[in-house]
């Protein structure tokens, strides 16, 4: 899952700055404290800028999964995978599941060479179903900000509810 950098810079004060606890920062933002666990890590060992907006981003080489996946075969842990080589640690098990699996050729590079040898059809059906993603995940946001703004209305409401019950109390 994604969080906004925005997020991640203020958790990292709060746990870095602030000296709070990492589980109570997580279960406060909703998130798995092994996830924010990782991300101080991250932050204390490269700088918090290592943390947000992650530079790399498409596909990776053979030779880069290789070394990750060795990295791995010696530390055994997608974190440490995570924080050296700016790798999501799913991703990093990912390759290296295949790599035990398949071998080196198992991690052959997915670049945009070979997606183009694939069928037309086939990419056209891949391309319709992220539109219809997309299109639902713009509607549940749309959903969500009207949900957010009626929250807030009834807020309000009761609050001006509350004031007028206190002040014909007084009365």
């Amino acid at each position: 899952m994604k969080y906004s950098d925005e997020l991640k810079n203020k958790m990292l004060e709060e746990v870095i700055v602030q000296h709070k606890r990492v589980c109570d920062v997580a279960r406060q933002n909703g998130i798995p404290s092994a996830y924010l666990q990782n991300l101080v890590g991250r932050a204390r060992e490269k700088g918090i800028d290592s943390c947000l907006h992650s530079k790399r981003k498409g596909s990776y080489s053979k030779d880069f999964k290789l070394e990750v996946v060795k990295y791995l075969k010696t530390c055994n842990s997608p974190a440490r995978a995570w924080r050296r080589f700016d790798v999501n640690p799913d991703v990093a098990s990912y390759w290296f599941r295949k790599y035990t699996e398949g071998g080196a050729d198992a991690l052959r590079d997915t670049s945009r060479s070979r997606i183009l040898e694939q069928d037309t059809d086939s990419r056209d059906k891949q391309k319709d179903r992220r539109v219809h993603t997309e299109s639902e995940y713009q509607e549940l946001e749309k959903r969500l900000r009207r949900a957010e703004m009626e929250l807030e209305f009834l807020k309000k409401l009761d609050a001006l509810v509350q004031e007028r019950i206190e002040r014909e109390r007084k009365r």
